[in-house]
């Protein structure tokens, strides 16, 4: 396992690019993880968030995020970075050639409240990547634990690539919280009937 104390970069024995996450794509995320801490600080009336410990280990990545949320989205694609801190946890997997996704739960308490302020966060931040664009704008509901649940599903396009990708985010109810889930994936190696799949998958 590596720790990591207070950065959200691997260790710099690991390079990133074994990892399959390019510089920006891996920044973007990181912007999201920011934005649901900026939530869960604000929430707890300013106090210190202190990420205590996050690992790249493959077996602990998996490992957290099927503590996070029950789902078969995560198999096609590579473990990247997972942290467990005592407010958030979340966990990252991607690859270069087939796109990322990222979970995240907050401790703060499965209410209502909490779902809603995550899911203001998560359109936010479909507004921060600056290396696709929107060019399809969809909001589709799905019947996930028994309940209907909005899922954000667009196509974006590569700016410079000219690849098209799937985005999808939503909130959905994790295994213990509300739970915030971003995809963005190549279409070229994800057909819609398969992220249909990914996302009917949640149990």
């Amino acid at each position: 396992m590596s720790d990591m104390k207070t950065s959200f970069e691997p260790p710099s024995d690991q390079p990133s690019a074994k990892k399959g996450m390019s510089g920006c794509a891996k920044a973007a995320i990181v912007v999201a993880v920011l934005g649901i801490i900026a939530f869960g600080i604000c929430c707890v009336g300013g106090g210190f968030l202190i990420l205590r410990s996050g690992t790249d280990d493959p077996v602990r990545v998996k490992a957290i995020s099927d503590s996070i949320l029950s789902w078969d989205g995560n198999e096609r694609l590579t473990p990247i970075l997972a942290v467990d801190a005592w407010i958030v946890r979340f966990a990252m997997f991607g690859d270069e050639a087939k796109g990322q996704i990222f979970i995240a739960d907050s401790r703060l308490g499965n209410t209502e409240q909490t779902g809603q302020q995550m899911r203001g966060q998560m359109k936010a931040q479909f507004q921060q990547f600056e290396d696709t664009s929107i060019v399809e704008q969809e909001t589709r509901e799905f019947t996930i634990k028994g309940k209907p649940t909005e899922m954000m599903f667009n196509q974006a396009k590569g700016n410079e690539s000219g690849e098209l990708y799937w985005e999808i985010g939503g909130v959905v109810e994790g295994n213990d919280y509300p739970t915030f889930i971003f995809m963005r994936v190549l279409q070229s190696e994800f057909l819609e009937d398969d992220v249909i799949a990914m996302i009917e998958s949640i149990r």
